[in-house]
């Protein structure tokens, strides 16, 4: 599913994925899945366990907006699938999500 068509399924939340400031535990943040690097050191952690097969734990609608506002500075799209409880979703292309934040972090 498009963002647009994930928005018009997902409930409305207002807990998103946490921006940690430059500190200690940004790294235990990353590996469960809840952070979106906020500098170029937690960006170069963050690509370096996404390749490695670590995935974004769910994500609601606030999640969702802030990640297609990157995908979209680089002509990205980002590809969405629901939740058994129709609350929260996953990110399925994370391919382009690391594209954008290299681009973004110049890494």
């Amino acid at each position: 599913m498009t963002a647009t068509e994930i928005l018009n399924v997902i409930e409305v939340s207002k807990t998103p994925l946490h921006t940690v400031k430059f500190s200690s535990n940004y790294k235990k943040v990353i590996d469960e899945g809840k952070c979106l690097p906020s500098t170029k050191t937690q960006a170069n952690y963050f690509v370096s366990k996404f390749k490695n097969g670590l995935q974004f734990n769910v994500l609601n609608n606030i999640d969702v907006i802030t990640i297609e506002k990157l995908l979209n500075k680089y002509d990205l799209k980002g590809s969405y699938v629901e939740n058994k409880n129709r609350r929260l979703c996953r990110l399925k292309n994370t391919e382009a999500l690391l594209t954008a934040i290299k681009k973004e972090w110049k890494i």
